[in-house]
């Protein structure tokens, strides 16, 4: 048995890390902690503190900020696939097809 090849570059596995951490976050946020966040927030409003206020809308907005990012990783990584099959998929550059002329302009001239 051959082991598989693991073709996943860096953007993909960041993608999908960032993505896990996304999905446990909104979870986390719909269910008791965010009831517990929204009870920081009543409670730091009543008490003047800006410290815990900072601190409770940062954990309710987690989940929109990783939503965010986890889709600008995804468009990267689609743009750089693509980018790398134009790439592979191009016709020679003039250049490249001028080759055996310039070849022949060398031999003659040297």
């Amino acid at each position: 048995m051959q082991p598989t090849k693991n073709n996943a570059n860096t953007l993909e596995r960041a993608a999908a890390v960032l993505g896990t951490a996304m999905m446990l976050a909104w979870t986390f946020v719909i269910g008791g902690l965010g009831f517990l966040l929204l009870l920081g927030v009543y409670y730091a409003m009543g008490a003047y503190s800006q410290s815990l206020l900072t601190i409770c809308c940062f954990g309710l907005a987690l989940p929109i900020l990783l939503t965010a990012v986890f889709g600008l990783l995804s468009l990267a990584d689609a743009m750089m696939q693509r980018l790398a099959i134009e790439e592979s998929a191009s016709s020679p550059t003039w250049w490249e097809r001028r080759k055996d002329f310039r070849v022949l302009y060398q031999a003659y001239y040297m």
